[in-house]
């Protein structure tokens, strides 16, 4: 028996305050300001983002799994991964929250050369093709990035980290 991914310890806790991200050109001036890059897939992500909706302050656990963890022996298709986040009960990270959590891991932290994918739901906004976004350091850069691929051909690595929500707790 595998036991329950939600039962993992956190990985990090974050307070999101989605006030402090009205538009995709401030989002854009606080990650460059922050020494992040953005790829270019990833700027267009957040471009389908409605930053407008009544901003809050949400506290979020996060847990940091990967797909062998779910039990899988063979990479799994991203709607068979899906299946078995929502049978554990976990959560999927709003999109434009992506900035947050970029801001949130801190670089020291961060593995070089590793790729973490935020637990979303993907952006359809490449045709047949989904994205989702990353977090990932290179020659000692941080950036918020993308993975893209076919929205039903489309397996994680038994090997990719996917950060997903264990709770989200709206603040007053």
């Amino acid at each position: 028996m595998i036991p329950s991914v939600a039962s993992y310890p956190a990985w990090m806790n974050l307070l999101v305050n989605e006030a402090e991200f009205q538009n995709v050109a401030g989002v854009m001036t606080v990650l460059d300001g922050s020494g992040y890059g953005v790829e270019q897939v990833a700027e267009k992500i957040l471009k389908t983002c409605d930053f407008t909706q009544s901003p809050g302050k949400f506290k979020v656990e996060l847990i940091r799994v990967y797909p062998a963890n779910f039990g899988f022996v063979e990479p799994p298709l991203v709607m068979d991964l899906y299946d078995r986040v929502v049978g554990e009960r976990l959560l999927f990270l709003p999109t434009k929250w992506g900035p947050a959590l970029r801001l949130g891991y801190k670089t020291a932290d961060e593995p070089e050369g590793e790729t973490t994918i935020m637990g979303m739901m993907p952006s359809l906004q490449f045709h047949d093709n989904y994205a989702f976004l990353t977090m990932y350091k290179q020659g000692g850069n941080s950036y918020l990035g993308s993975v893209r691929g076919n929205a039903i051909a489309k397996r994680f690595s038994l090997g990719d980290p996917i950060a997903f929500a264990r709770s989200i707790s709206k603040i007053a």
